[in-house]
């Protein structure tokens, strides 16, 4: 008969905040995979998503605020992302908590910073927060990926949110901001070798021009 134990998901603790941690590895030598040790994102396609998605794959703590309803343009966000739900529907009360409960905030862009992403963008400065605003279609990937590691070893933020357009409205923001980030593994902003990475069916393109 199989053991019902090896069905069940790694260890994890619940913080203060509401946020999961996978069990820390004990083993010698381990080095933390970034110099950040947690990711926030609000949960919408594109580039909060992506941002959620490569935390946990490289076993960075994540977590911040998401609308009620876990509401995003794709449905409900999934249980493995743990984000807790404002009491509003809106988008609005999640974007300023994510900057105010984040040590500073990085913002991926492509084409004109408008609607949701500039807000975040003046909430951050309206609090004096840090904020750098990365435009992937004006500097080169590479070039920004070192840019963002450069900005975050200096600081040593404890906690980092990552906002951009949604996929609909800037498609190709998903990928590109997953790139940023593996990039920014690597000192000069060179890719590891990895394997295929699968992307979600809706961030292959779109054309809703809904806000962030």
């Amino acid at each position: 008969m199989e053991d019902p134990n090896q069905q069940l998901e790694p260890l994890r603790y619940v913080l203060d905040d509401g946020s999961f941690v996978a069990e820390e590895s004990e083993e010698p030598g381990e080095q933390e995979p970034w110099p950040t040790r947690r990711i926030h994102s609000g949960g919408q396609t594109g580039a909060d998503r992506a941002a959620l998605d490569w935390a946990i794959a490289y076993r960075i703590i994540h977590g911040g605020w998401c609308p009620k309803g876990r509401k995003a343009e794709d449905g409900p966000l999934a249980g493995r992302y743990q984000l807790r739900e404002t009491d509003s529907v809106g988008y609005r009360q999640r974007t300023k908590l994510n900057v105010l409960e984040s040590d500073a905030t990085l913002i991926v862009n492509l084409g004109e910073l408008d609607g949701g992403t500039l807000e975040t963008v003046r909430i951050a400065r309206q609090h004096q927060k840090p904020v750098l605003v990365l435009q992937l279609d004006e500097t080169p990937i590479q070039e920004a990926a070192v840019r963002l590691r450069t900005w975050v070893e200096a600081n040593r933020f404890g906690s980092l949110n990552v906002a951009g357009p949604r996929e609909s409205k800037r498609p190709g923001i998903y990928a590109a901001t997953h790139e940023l980030l593996e990039r920014s593994l690597e000192p000069d902003g060179s890719l590891r070798p990895k394997e295929i990475f699968e992307w979600p069916e809706w961030a292959l393109g779109g054309d809703d021009e809904e806000e962030t």
